[in-house]
């Protein structure tokens, strides 16, 4: 259904449609753009409490790399996947189940 809307602009924009039709007078679209982002961004939560979790209750003393996600984001080929991964989130839920636990986290 998306892959349809955005045919419907282009056709509006090749006929040379007086009134052109965008992608925010969909409304429809952009709800369920909005709810399958909210999905993802659930799943990834999710994932990341899981993750940590198991982390945190299997090992005494975690040691992660300090990285620098601006630089790395500098990589065309590889931005939209470290940004997808949620690495600043996942630091930040071991740094706070560490504290829960009383395990120790180091960052390197």
């Amino acid at each position: 259904r998306r892959h349809l809307v955005k045919l419907l602009v282009l056709q509006n924009k090749n006929k040379r449609v007086l009134c052109p039709r965008s992608l925010e007078s969909f409304t429809n679209w952009q709800k369920s753009k909005a709810k399958c982002q909210a999905k993802a961004a659930n799943q990834r939560r999710d994932y990341l409490h899981k993750l940590t979790t198991h982390l945190v209750k299997q090992y005494d003393v975690i040691i992660i790399e300090d990285l620098k996600t601006k630089n790395l984001q500098k990589n065309h080929h590889l931005a939209k996947s470290i940004a997808n991964a949620s690495w600043r989130m996942f630091r930040q839920m071991l740094e706070y189940k560490c504290e829960w636990y009383g395990k120790k986290l180091i960052a390197v």
